[in-house]
C-alpha cells in the first residue's frame, strides 16, 4: 500500500473513528499546495492576526464529524446541530521523507477549537471562547496493510477541556470557528494549564485565547482549519 493510497484510506474510514485522532506521514509534493492554501486562508479572514500569530503550517489538519458525516474545509458554512459531537481528527505531517517522520515520534500535539466572534464579531465582549482542549496527539509510524486494525484500536488522546458543541447566538452574525494545532517547544517535560473558565480562556481579557494560552505553555502552530456557523435566526 502506497503512503497516499494509505491517507485516502484512512480518510475513508474516519467516520468509524469515534473522537479519534491519526497522524501519518504523507509525501510533500501531494499536500504541499494544500497546506499552503490554509496561511491565505487564515489570512483572507483575519485568523491571522486576529486569533493567531502568522505562522507556516507544517500539517494538514482533516476536521470529521462522524455521525453527520460533515468536514470542515477552510471556512466551509456548517449547521451548529450537525456538530453535536466531537469530531474526528486526521493529522497529516508534511515531510520530505519519512525518516524525517520517524525522528519526531516522540513529538506531541494539541488541538484547541476556540470562537474569536462571541458574542458576535462587532461584539466580541466574550471573545475568545475555548470550545475545546486536547492532547498527547503523536505522530505514528507508518503502518503496513497488516497493521491497520491494531492502530485503529489505538486512537486515543486526552481532554483538558471537554468538547463544547458551537451554539452561536440568534441575530449575532456569522462565528468563525478555528481549530488550531500545536506542538511543544519547550524544555523539560510538558504541563499544559487548564484555562479556569471558557470565555475569554480564562485570562479576563476581550479577545485573549488561544495565542495566549500557547505562549504561556512553550506551544507553537503547526496547523490550522476552521469553518463558519450562524444561528437560522438573523
Amino acid at each position: 500500500m502506497t503512503t497516499l493510497t494509505w491517507v485516502l484510506f484512512l480518510a475513508a474510514v474516519q467516520c468509524f473513528i469515534c473522537e479519534g485522532f491519526w497522524i501519518f506521514p504523507v509525501n510533500q509534493q501531494s499536500l504541499g499546495p494544500a497546506v499552503s492554501n490554509v496561511r491565505k486562508s487564515l489570512r483572507k479572514h483575519e485568523i491571522i492576526p486576529d486569533v493567531i500569530d502568522d505562522f507556516e503550517p507544517t500539517l494538514s489538519v482533516a476536521i470529521t464529524y462522524a455521525k453527520t458525516k460533515k468536514t470542515v474545509n477552510l471556512g466551509n458554512v456548517l449547521n451548529a446541530e450537525d456538530l453535536q459531537d466531537a469530531p474526528t481528527v486526521l493529522l497529516i505531517p508534511v515531510h520530505r521523507n519519512l525518516e524525517e517522520t520517524h525522528s519526531g515520534l516522540d513529538e506531541t500535539y494539541t488541538i484547541v477549537l476556540t470562537d474569536p466572534d462571541a458574542l458576535s464579531r462587532d461584539d466580541p465582549s466574550m471573545s475568545e471562547m475555548c470550545h475545546w482542549i486536547a492532547t498527547d496527539l503523536k505522530i505514528a509510524p507508518f503502518p503496513g496493510e497488516e497493521e491497520i486494525s491494531e492502530l485503529l484500536r489505538r486512537a486515543a488522546y486526552r481532554e483538558l477541556i471537554s468538547y463544547k458543541p458551537p451554539g452561536p447566538p440568534p441575530k449575532k452574525g456569522t462565528h468563525r470557528y478555528v481549530f488550531i494545532v500545536f506542538k511543544y517547544n519547550g524544555s523539560g517535560s510538558q504541563n499544559l494549564t487548564v484555562p479556569s473558565e471558557r470565555p475569554h480562556w480564562g485570562t479576563g481579557k476581550v479577545r485573549h485565547g488561544a495565542r495566549q494560552w500557547a505562549k504561556q505553555n512553550n506551544l507553537v502552530p503547526v496547523g490550522a482549519n476552521f469553518f463558519f456557523s450562524a444561528n437560522p435566526e438573523q
